[in-house]
């Protein structure tokens, strides 16, 4: 469809199917314009628009850190994305930095998703109720909510009790 030229051009967000090398050089070499989002590709018609996402992992651990939090784990996004590693990465050196615990434990799975992330923190609660932390960092604002449904659902005030940020 993209080769086709009904179109002026095209926004590439890296979903779950990606847009392999091959495909990159072949938009390019039929000068089809477009522009990828997350994802490093410059060329004559080709270009990128990258979030800071380290930074926003490293400033969103931050923030909680100066609120007093000291147990703040992370939600993070699907597997490979690389807003959710980077992501992570700023939670993990922003931690460290202040002399806070890492675990491998406190990272959780909500792939970005409301109902998957509501389903990951109400089986944490359930089978981890004396390790709750003081706060959850959530890979987006979807599985924020999904997080705070969750805690919401078990009797937790947010954030008087434990703060969520997405």
């Amino acid at each position: 469809n993209i080769l086709g030229k009904s179109l002026d051009g095209v926004v590439v967000y890296q979903g779950a199917r990606r847009v392999d090398a091959a495909e990159i050089k072949l938009m390019e070499h039929e000068s089809v314009r477009a522009v990828f989002l997350d994802r490093e590709v410059v060329g004559n018609t080709l270009s990128s628009v990258v979030f800071d996402s380290y930074r926003a992992g490293w400033d969103m651990t931050q923030y909680l850190v100066n609120l007093g939090h000291r147990k703040i784990y992370y939600i993070q996004g699907a597997g490979d994305v690389y807003d959710s590693e980077m992501r992570k990465r700023g939670y993990i050196d922003a931690l460290k930095a202040n002399n806070l615990e890492f675990r491998e434990d406190f990272v959780m799975d909500g792939l970005f998703e409301e109902q998957f992330t509501y389903n990951t923190i109400k089986t944490f609660l359930h089978f981890h109720s004396a390790n709750v932390p003081d706060a959850f960092i959530c890979g987006n604002d979807i599985s924020a909510i999904g997080c705070i449904n969750a805690l919401k659902a078990e009797g937790y005030r947010v954030p008087e009790d434990i703060s969520v940020a997405g």
